[in-house]
């Protein structure tokens, strides 16, 4: 097999709007900031440096990232920290294709807002990603949305993201690809603790602490965060009864290894808790997270490697809606879901072996029950709640997978693989009853439902030369709809959106192709075009349109949407102090078939815009002085399925400047929204308008010893 291809590592930041002159304005900083770091490092040179091949995690087994059939891009720990960003979410979508369901960050967006989207495949809060951290799903069990303030950023050794179908060794939820975020493992004795403070009330307090005493090594890290936001109305728009999104939020994780002759093994329990005030004095979310985890890995000599997994999850979370009257000047509450409680357990068994010299077999089974309910009063009227509604039910999702890895005659790599699935839906019900006197409304049970399921994935890496290796992959994957979809209905404004406790699976039909190549150590790049076909897509669809200008919606099933498109993405090191890249996404989402909702039928698919691009420049000065600059555009999207409501495209510029003035301490400071430029993230049917963060700047030290 040719020498391994180094993955690009994007060290990506933001991308602005705007007319003209303010993409000229960030365009121009970026390419001054190139210019002043290429004249004071005269002459340019190409660092003699050789990038040692990437191991990833993201495909159940440790392989090299040029094994990978998939586009695959890791980030580490590094650009991560050099991403002006103060959650991850913000930090990754500098890379082609990720975005949340809305256009805010996790910050500054309503949890079920959360769920992350690739390629624009099926965009809504559940998402369609599978989001690990260290193996682990961080998905919500409730409704698949991924809570970014819990990831540990000081000790977040590295992300991968690999793009494309995962549903063959990870299962459910795991269509438009999967995002592992891995830690690193205890060593030590070491400790970082980091500060920061900006403006609009934001600080941030957070440490990292580990040690290793074989066979035995522990960890700590925990974060604090508050800010008081910014108002998410436009400003044409507010009134009295408008206010700052606010956040405060706190995690804190613990980690136990211990080693022996023939394996390791690895415990972690973590807690986070939330609270958020969504813009009006009477809407505002909580929620309270608690997992533990353990990994068992050991080495059964020829009878192969095996690793044993086993979680569980609470999570208790609430929020509350309210009706807002058309000058702004007052709020109805609607809906309060005052108890939403949710909890998962989950475990599995891999195996994997090397067969002769061609072959790598990795195989096993997992299995999750996850059961969750909505409480929540509704119907407000005299100064109180008159009804009261409990909804949920509970899921088992379990499956097989094997994979085989075949190397021929060292410059070809095959991957075969297949899943066989099983699901089950039970205990759904619904009862409704008056608060005043206990008279039931509704009372219904759901039938239980169930299904089985393969799934296969065929792909191949031809290594035409050490530089240059072509790759392809044909998929299928799932996706069971989330308890949150089936039972939990929910109000963004005016706009009310129904559950559907008939809801059935979505199913994905995928293939891509692309390039991998490389000039040596000072350049990288790839170019992957894809097609998916989404069969029973769940979408958001409009019922009617209320009085006052609100409208009725309800999840349902589509019968079929087309994906496709292609991304490009490269980077460039023009001498050892300068790196600038560029990425670009064209992705177009487009419903072919609804036989029920006729005039779906040619329209996007709501929140997903075409066009995602990226530009940044990176430099370091010899005093050890860091300078980012970066660019992020995101095209025109749609709100709404009808593609009423059109939500115009936007560039962002973020810089951030670092130093590190003595051994183990380092100073920065970061610029989001240089430009204060205003995004649309949000369109009401009465044409409110909801806005993204305003310019947001913070600085701070980071200590390490």
């Amino acid at each position: 097999m040719p020498e391994s291809i180094p993955v690009r590592h994007p060290v990506f930041h933001s991308f602005r709007p705007w007319p003209r002159h303010r993409f000229a304005r960030a365009a121009g900083l970026c390419l001054a900031c190139a210019a002043t770091t290429a004249l004071a490092n005269e002459p340019l040179e190409t660092p003699e440096v050789e990038l040692p091949p990437v191991t990833v995690s993201a495909s159940r087994i440790p392989r090299d990232a040029s094994e990978v059939p998939l586009n695959l891009t890791v980030l580490d720990r590094h650009e991560l920290r050099e991403s002006p960003a103060l959650v991850l979410d913000d930090r990754l979508r500098d890379v082609p294709g990720f975005s949340l369901f809305r256009r805010s960050g996790s910050l500054g967006t309503h949890p079920t807002a959360q769920g992350v989207s690739l390629r624009g495949i099926g965009p809504s809060g559940a998402g369609r990603t599978l989001v690990l951290l260290d193996g682990f799903p961080l998905n919500d069990p409730f409704g698949g949305w991924v809570q970014w303030s819990r990831v540990p950023m000081l000790a977040v050794e590295r992300v991968e993201l690999v793009r494309g179908g995962g549903s063959t060794a990870w299962g459910n939820t795991a269509m438009g690809g999967v995002i592992n975020i891995v830690t690193e493992e205890p060593t030590g004795p070491v400790a970082r603790v980091e500060g920061l403070a900006g403006n609009r009330g934001t600080s941030q307090g957070s440490f990292y602490v580990a040690n290793r005493d074989d066979p035995w090594g522990m960890a700590f890290d925990g974060r604090f965060f508050e800010t008081d936001g910014y108002p998410v109305v436009a400003r044409r728009w507010r009134g009295p009864v408008d206010e700052s999104i606010w956040s405060r939020h706190a995690v804190v994780n613990a980690t136990l290894t211990r080693s022996f002759a023939e394996g390791d093994w690895t415990g972690r329990a973590g807690f986070f808790s939330e609270r958020r005030g969504n813009g009006t004095p009477f809407t505002g979310n909580e929620t309270d997270n608690l997992r533990v985890s353990s990994r068992l890995r050991w080495s059964a000599g020829e009878s192969g490697d095996w690793e044993w997994l086993a979680f569980a999850e609470k999570v208790d979370f609430s929020s509350r809606f309210s009706g807002v009257a058309a000058d702004r000047s007052s709020e109805t509450p609607a809906l309060d879901q005052f108890s939403v409680p949710s909890d998962v357990a989950g475990t599995g068994l891999v195996w994997s072996r090397e067969v002769g010299d061609l072959h790598q077999l990795v195989g096993g089974f997992d299995y999750r029950r996850i059961s969750g309910e909505t409480n929540e009063d509704y119907f407000f009227s005299n100064g109180q709640f008159q009804n009261r509604r409990t909804a949920g039910g509970s899921q088992d999702i379990a499956g097989l997978f094997l994979e085989d890895n075949v190397t021929l005659a060292d410059d070809w790599l095959l991957t075969f693989g297949g899943r066989l699935d099983y699901w089950r839906q039970f205990d759904g019900g619904v009862w409704e009853r008056n608060r005043q006197t206990g008279d039931t409304l509704r009372r219904e049970r759901f039938s239980s439902r169930d299904g089985w399921g393969f799934h296969p994935r065929i792909g191949a890496r031809h290594f035409v030369s050490s530089n240059l290796s072509a790759r392809a992959a044909v998929y299928q994957a799932f996706r069971v709809p989330t308890v949150n979809e089936l039972y939990r209905p929910f109000r963004v404004g005016n706009d009310t959106t129904q559950a559907n406790s008939d809801l059935d699976l979505e199913r994905l039909t995928g293939m891509e192709t692309g390039l991998d190549f490389s000039g040596g150590d000072w350049f990288t790049g790839q170019v992957t075009a894809f097609h998916t076909e989404l069969r029973d897509p769940v979408a958001n669809v409009t019922l009617e349109t209320l009085p006052g200008g609100g409208t009725l919606r309800q999840r349902r099933n589509l019968d079929r949407a087309v994906i496709q498109g292609f991304e490009v993405e490269g980077a460039a090191r023009l001498s050892k102090s300068l790196q600038i890249g560029a990425a670009y996404l064209f992705s177009h989402g487009e419903v072919t078939r609804a036989t029920d909702q006729p005039g779906l039928e040619g329209k996007w698919l709501a929140q997903s815009p075409r066009h995602q691009a990226t530009l940044f420049s990176r430099f370091r000065w010899e005093n050890g002085a860091r300078l980012g600059v970066s660019l992020r555009h995101v095209g025109s999207q749609f709100e709404d399925d009808l593609n009423t409501r059109k939500l115009r495209g936007f560039w962002v510029t973020d810089v951030n400047v670092s130093m590190e003035v003595r051994d183990g301490l380092t100073l920065f400071a970061a610029v989001e929204n240089l430009f204060d430029e205003t995004r649309l993230t949000g369109l009401g049917a009465d044409g409110l308008e909801s806005i993204g963060a305003p310019r947001l700047f913070h600085g701070g030290a980071r200590w390490e010893w």
